[in-house]
């Protein structure tokens, strides 16, 4: 995850190394790069933190679904 206007952490780093993982689709289905407004701290914005932890439990559902399996 990434706040749109975040200088600290390198956005484009986190892209290419998810998009190296085309190489092993079964490792990239686990892996979600998602982006919110705000900076390096986007959870200070409310609708950020909502969709954040709207996104978040998305993710924990399919990988404990996956999980059970």
């Amino acid at each position: 995850m990434h706040g749109w206007f975040d200088i600290i952490t390198p956005y484009f780093a986190s892209s290419y190394v998810v998009s190296q993982m085309a190489l092993a689709p079964e490792l990239r289905r686990n892996v979600a790069l998602t982006n919110y407004h705000g900076g390096h701290m986007f959870y200070t914005h409310t609708a950020s933190r909502i969709d954040f932890m709207r996104d978040a439990a998305a993710f924990y559902r399919r990988t404990l679904g996956d999980a059970r399996q």
